[in-house]
């Protein structure tokens, strides 16, 4: 499916989020996003990963673009083209807009105001408040020479903070815990000197997100034409890592920010000969930090509540154990394609070759102030914890993945009805930074920890587009059938995570 801003704009979404977009076609699901996820979406029960999203044709690293910078965004679940790969699930495929020798400008603004909402009495399910404004500005920098497009957004979130300080006047029991229970917590923190809250903790939960989005195109002349493409994002969320059962002085603050540059060169040889090459280079960084450079501590307790019911549920208090969080990633993508275009226009050979390279840093403060687990409120009056855990330094982890594949595929229009594909695409994937090798693991199970996964693959596909239209109309059915394998990258988070897993 194909949507325009024009249509975005008369549907009840987000025309800058791409995840809401891609809900917008049939067979898609949508998942929240949490403290320590990001929104995305499945496709037939796959995970997020399984999918990808391209800008311009290379892979982009956000799900989110100002919404007047964009052209076209299509969706695809099932495609049968060679020249797409990297994804299982779903793609998300954006094109910017650009300049023209006619000037133009374009802004939009939206608000959303719990006020205008239907309110619940449920603590969970509070309407958020949503403020943003973006902007597109393009025309000509030389008449039928050079063009110029750039746009950006602005976006502020705001929802309630619901945390255990909230659940004192009513609402515990929801969450498995009785009334008096929250106050002789509450007694007994106050009573350690542990703080529930802390200065500069703010009393919601909100967060903003900037990016913006500049093009050029030059004209070499009638046969080549220069591209250059430049994106930037940042975002900040607070306050986060915050649950429910916990004070809000166990949370942090995180935030984000990246971008990228492109240069792309579309060439065309005589009439029918056609070739495109891009390369894209992008980076991004993200962290996060606790409010107060505290223990966490954790209390176990079942309440009886009024219905006779027993729940059981846990109680967090002090710092944040899953904070101080560090994050880097570069990625280097580069494609070339080169396609023919028979002379009746019935078939476009095209043969290409695709290469990324991504390299990921994270630095784990996990636990770096230690926990302390207590199995009651008796216990945690008395001082008595029954486990005490820490992370003495924190964990490093470096890793490298890389693809590189060759396609050849051919889209014939057999008829104005009948368009067949048909192609095979080859990919090599590995990874770098492997952990050391542990001979231990190797006399015991008789496996290398040295080694990450090389794979090599060939997927040759054939599908076909049937459009039902009665003549002079446009088509009223389209039937979409064929045979292939997709594969998704492995997740590079695994082949980092392995590094810290190689054994004592």
């Amino acid at each position: 499916t194909a949507e325009t801003p024009d249509r975005l704009a008369r549907l009840p979404i987000d025309a800058g989020d791409l995840n809401a977009i891609a809900t917008l076609a049939p067979g898609v699901v949508a998942i929240d996003a949490t403290d320590s996820t990001a929104a995305g979406f499945s496709v037939a029960g796959q995970r997020p990963s399984a999918n990808t999203i391209t800008l311009d044709g290379m892979t982009f690293g956000a799900a989110s673009i100002p919404q007047d910078a964009v052209r076209v965004t299509r969706m695809v679940t099932n495609t049968y083209d060679v020249s797409r790969g990297q994804f299982s699930g779903g793609l998300i495929a954006s094109v910017t807009r650009s300049g023209t020798n006619v000037f133009q400008a374009t802004a939009t603004g939206t608000l959303r105001d719990p006020a205008f909402a239907v309110t619940s009495d449920s603590l969970t399910a509070q309407p958020a408040a949503q403020q943003q404004l973006s902007f597109g500005l393009g025309g000509p920098l030389l008449p039928n020479r050079l063009f110029g497009f750039v746009a950006a957004q602005g976006r502020h979130r705001d929802s309630r903070l619901v945390s255990l300080l909230d659940l004192t006047g009513g609402g515990a029991e929801r969450y498995g815990i009785a009334a008096d229970s929250v106050q002789r917590f509450l007694g007994i923190v106050g009573g350690f000197g542990v703080p529930s809250a802390t200065t500069g903790i703010p009393d919601t939960r909100g967060g903003t997100d900037y990016s913006g989005i500049a093009r050029m195109d030059l004209l070499l002349g009638e046969s080549h034409t220069l591209t250059l493409r430049g994106d930037w994002r940042h975002s900040t969320d607070e306050p986060t890592r915050l649950g429910a059962l916990a004070l809000p002085a166990t949370s942090g603050a995180s935030g984000s920010h990246g971008g990228g540059g492109m240069i792309q060169l579309s060439s065309r040889f005589g009439e029918s000969v056609f070739n495109e090459a891009k390369l894209y280079l992008s980076g991004s960084r993200s962290s996060g930090d606790p409010y107060l450079a505290l223990p966490q501590g954790r209390v176990q307790l079942a309440s009886t509540l009024p219905d006779g019911t027993v729940g059981s549920s846990t109680l967090t208090f002090g710092g944040s154990s899953a904070l101080p969080l560090r994050s880097t990633s570069g990625s280097l993508e580069a494609t070339d394609e080169i396609s023919w275009l028979s002379p009746d226009a019935a078939h476009r050979v095209k043969l290409g070759v695709f290469l990324n390279r991504t390299r990921t840093t994270q630095e784990l403060g996990n636990n770096l102030f230690g926990t302390f687990l207590y199995q009651s409120l008796d216990d945690l009056e008395r001082g008595r914890p029954a486990m005490f855990t820490r992370t003495l330094t924190p964990d490093e982890r470096t890793g490298v993945s890389s693809t590189v594949a060759l396609y050849l595929g051919d889209a014939w229009r057999a008829s104005s009805a009948l368009q067949l594909n048909a192609g095979v695409r080859a990919e090599h994937s590995w990874f770098g930074d492997a952990p050391p090798y542990n001979p231990t693991v190797n006399t015991w199970f008789g496996l290398r920890t040295d080694r990450l996964p090389v794979e090599t693959h060939l997927s040759p596909r054939a599908g076909f587009t049937w459009l039902l239209r009665e003549s002079g109309a446009p088509p009223r059915w389209s039937v979409r059938g064929g045979w292939g394998e997709f594969r998704s990258p492995i997740p590079s988070q695994l082949a980092v995570a392995a590094q810290s897993s190689a054994g004592a």
